[in-house]
């Protein structure tokens, strides 16, 4: 049996994975910064973060920084990269699965594939380039030490664990919902491709089993548009909107923030789900917790 080890377990992807691994029969940890908060989320036997000394055959590293822009940033990606680092280092028969951004490549325009080039501007980098630009460093950093680490790119992630307080838009999507309150959206569209938590389970596994080490970008079977989201939570959840103020992502406004670099697919990788049926089933699932 697989023993696997989840850095910040009670965050989104973390909690989801968690759930995940446990639900296949995997022997995994929880590791996370407050063990009480993790106990009232229902994780078995959480581990303050501190003590993370054992031996494991998969490390995920699913912290994720509370401030994309400032100090935090740094303080928690760069950090605990150099500590996935070292870990990686005394451990080299372990699989260490860092989660970087779709952001790392700049230009959402279209559709991100392997020749897609980034920009950057020295004297002036956006509070969201500034995100992309830690991302892509830690990726780089993992592929100059040619360590047992795995980087997937995680372009949007929807789960029925997701913190409907968060400034983000199916956020405000949920919240419209569940305080039968009208939103407004602003106008024009925009594509995301959201990978389900058991398919991005299965990726990791993939990696696993296959022995790859790199980095890849995460997808669904079809990304999703702005406006087939709002149908569905028009239609099935009677979600009431109009046009008005803009939205905008916290790491900057992105028209089409997928990938069309499915590299994955020579590990045998198959998503089973659109983005679609993923936000459906999560929703259907978050609404019934």
């Amino acid at each position: 049996m697989l023993k696997t080890a989840i850095w910040g377990a009670t965050g989104h992807i973390g909690r989801a994975l968690y759930e995940e691994f446990t639900a296949n029969g995997l022997d995994v940890t929880a590791y996370v910064r407050d063990t009480e908060k993790a106990k009232r989320l229902g994780i078995d036997n959480p581990y303050p973060l501190d003590s993370f000394n054992n031996r494991y055959d998969i490390l995920i590293n699913a912290l994720a920084a509370d401030d994309n822009a400032g100090t935090l940033l740094f303080e928690t990606l760069e950090l605990n990269d150099w500590r996935m680092i070292r870990y990686a280092q005394a451990n080299p028969g372990c699989l260490c699965v860092n989660f970087s951004s779709g952001t790392v490549y700049g230009d959402f325009t279209n559709a991100a594939t392997k020749t897609t080039s980034t920009q950057i501007t020295p004297n002036d980098i956006s509070t969201g380039g500034r995100y992309a630009l830690v991302k892509l460093l830690c990726e780089q950093r993992h592929k100059a030490y040619a360590l047992k680490i795995v980087d997937i790119r995680i372009f949007a992630f929807y789960s029925k664990f997701m913190d409907i307080t968060k400034p983000f838009f199916m956020a405000d999507l949920l919240r419209g919902v569940l305080t039968d309150t009208e939103i407004q959206i602003s106008p024009g569209n925009f594509y995301r491709d959201f990978i389900a938590p058991s398919d991005l389970y299965d990726l990791i596994i993939l990696c696993r089993s296959q022995g790859f080490t790199g980095a890849l970008d995460a997808y669904s079977l079809k990304p999703v548009s702005k406006y087939e989201i709002l149908e569905l939570f028009k239609s099935k959840y009677g979600l009431k909107y109009s046009t008005g103020e803009s939205w905008s992502s916290a790491t900057g406004d992105k028209h089409r923030y997928y990938s069309n670099y499915k590299a994955a697919e020579f590990l045998g990788f198959q998503p089973k789900f659109t983005a679609l049926s993923v936000i459906e089933t999560q929703t259907d699932a978050l609404r019934q917790v």
